[in-house]
């Protein structure tokens, strides 16, 4: 199973947004690049949301928080836990989000240019 974090991304200018990155695992790629998207809302929390398709991550942002180089902002993390990809296409994301004993069932559509709609379905553990 791979694992995701939300970050929270807070640059120069005060204004910030959430960085969702999700782990792809594939033992093609060495590099692991993380999945990204921008949005303003919390995957971690089961809630429905808009967010922006970004260029994927390194690996290294699972870890890292503290100041980005280039004068981009700082980020922190706010949640994480473990992913699984169940099927992606360049236009389609269903993936399940692990967190605090609950499964977020995300299913994600682009619906304009790179902006995609996710929707939550909630499953609990023996419920």
């Amino acid at each position: 199973m791979s694992e995701f974090v939300l970050l929270c991304h807070t640059l120069p200018d005060g204004t910030w947004h959430h960085d969702w990155l999700i782990e792809q695992l594939d033992p093609a790629e060495m590099a692991r690049p993380l999945l990204s998207f921008r949005t303003a809302g919390r995957p971690d929390l089961g809630e429905d949301f808009e967010a922006e398709r970004a260029p994927d991550h390194r690996i290294e942002y699972l870890r890292f928080e503290g100041e980005l180089s280039g004068g981009r902002g700082t980020v922190r993390q706010i949640a994480g836990g473990r992913a699984e990809i169940r099927s992606m296409t360049g236009d389609m994301l269903a993936v399940d989000l692990f967190v605090g004993g609950r499964r977020f069932c995300f299913a994600g559509r682009v619906f304009e240019g790179n902006r995609w709609k996710f929707a939550c379905a909630i499953h609990n553990p023996g419920g």
